[in-house]
């Protein structure tokens, strides 16, 4: 981590220790937003909103495979790529992910089977988490891992006050926080 990223890092950290024991009524999404406008602006996170989609649905089969190719997790959307990533990541059927099976008519009459995977939002994290990038890939699914580690460590104190920061003296729009 670059220095000017430790600073923030230590100064998000103090702010939403401040907002703890302030217990300041931020929603999750209004705190979030808090962080990235005082501390983190030159980071895009504009895939932030589905994220916090996600939280609602927890253990909930939500997440298409196509998410995968469209967060860099994979670089293609064929079954077989798909079940070969959810193996490689341990991911067991019914419990991290369905596999959903529909016909459809082809052309030449008859049918096909299309396979689609449907993961749960915890089983999305994981597969960013566990993510690379790889040559040639348009997407680097690190931004997204980095941005779950953000969150993780970044978030409001639960379960009674923190401990007090002295530079965190106010919780919202605290300026002295924003040095960088």
């Amino acid at each position: 981590m670059s220095t000017s990223a430790t600073v923030s890092y230590t100064q998000a950290k103090e702010f939403a220790i401040a907002c703890g024991n302030q217990q300041h009524p931020f929603t999750l999404s209004q705190f979030m937003d808090e962080v990235h406008r005082m501390f983190y602006n030159h980071v895009d996170i504009s895939f932030k909103d589905y994220f916090m989609e996600l939280v609602d649905q927890e253990g909930e089969f939500v997440v298409h495979h196509s998410k995968l190719v469209e967060y860099g997790i994979v670089t293609s959307e064929r079954s077989s790529n798909i079940k070969k990533k959810l193996g490689e990541l341990d991911m067991v059927e019914g419990v991290d992910f369905e596999l959903l099976r529909t016909e459809q008519p082809v052309k030449q009459g008859g049918y096909v089977t299309k396979k689609s995977y449907i993961l749960t939002p915890e089983s999305f994290k994981k597969c960013l988490m566990r993510s690379r990038r790889y040559t040639g890939q348009d997407v680097d699914p690190a931004i997204y891992y980095r941005y779950f580690l953000s969150v993780d460590s970044v978030s409001l104190p639960r379960g009674g006050p923190a401990t007090p920061v002295s530079r965190a003296s106010q919780c919202h729009g605290s300026d002295d926080l924003q040095k960088n």
